[in-house]
């Protein structure tokens, strides 16, 4: 019984207290931490330095000339840039001659087939607005019997939908209108180059040799 109770006496005390608790690992020193994030630093720069010694190489490599075969050409026109300076293009004023030159260089056979030419255009000209004028002529008489069947219902200031439509139909009748205008304006204008044409034609054969 004496021996039980020294032996819980040994045990409360702060020796036996101290040596029943559990070893701790020792913790590592300041000065060892401070030379493990020296050697991780090291070891970073020395792998950035090799990266731009290297991306350095690859940049004063000089890039291998292009060989061109005849697997890898291009075949499409265009793709092919060639380094100089282009041939400039022809300005309008020489493509297109003015047609006293033209007549005087090749005598009546050019008079006549600008003659020719300007008739086709006109012929072409006249057919264009022909049809056009027809368009307006189907257009009117649409929207008058469409207008006698609107304003024909007693009820005819609630239908919005044909009110909509006969709106539509009084602008589309304005826009053919005002094509065939421009029509007959382009129709005057080829005639008087035709006429014009004519008249120069006769006073230069008329004109001695």
């Amino acid at each position: 019984m004496i021996a039980k109770w020294i032996a819980v006496l040994l045990l409360a005390s702060p020796a036996g207290i101290a040596a029943a608790q559990p070893q701790q690992p020792a913790q590592e020193k300041p000065e060892q931490q401070q030379s493990e994030v020296q050697n991780q630093t090291r070891q970073q720069d020395a792998l950035a330095a090799a990266a731009r010694r290297a991306q350095a190489e690859q940049k004063g490599q000089p890039q291998a000339a292009k060989v061109w075969t005849n697997d890898n050409i291009p075949k499409t026109p265009g793709a092919i840039s060639i380094v100089g300076t282009p041939a400039p293009a022809p300005s309008p004023a020489a493509a297109s001659k003015p047609a006293e030159e033209t007549a005087g260089a090749g005598g009546s056979s050019s008079v006549d087939d600008q003659k020719a030419q300007l008739q086709k255009q006109l012929d072409q000209a006249k057919a264009h607005l022909k049809s056009v004028q027809t368009d307006l002529d189907i257009a009117t008489r649409t929207y008058d019997l469409d207008r006698q069947t609107f304003f024909s219902n007693p009820d005819y200031a609630s239908d919005t939908q044909g009110a909509t439509k006969l709106k539509g139909q009084e602008g589309e009748i304005a826009a053919k209108k005002q094509e065939i205008s421009d029509l007959q304006k382009n129709v005057d204008g080829l005639t008087e180059k035709l006429g014009n044409l004519e008249n120069a034609s006769q006073e230069s054969s008329k004109t001695p040799q």
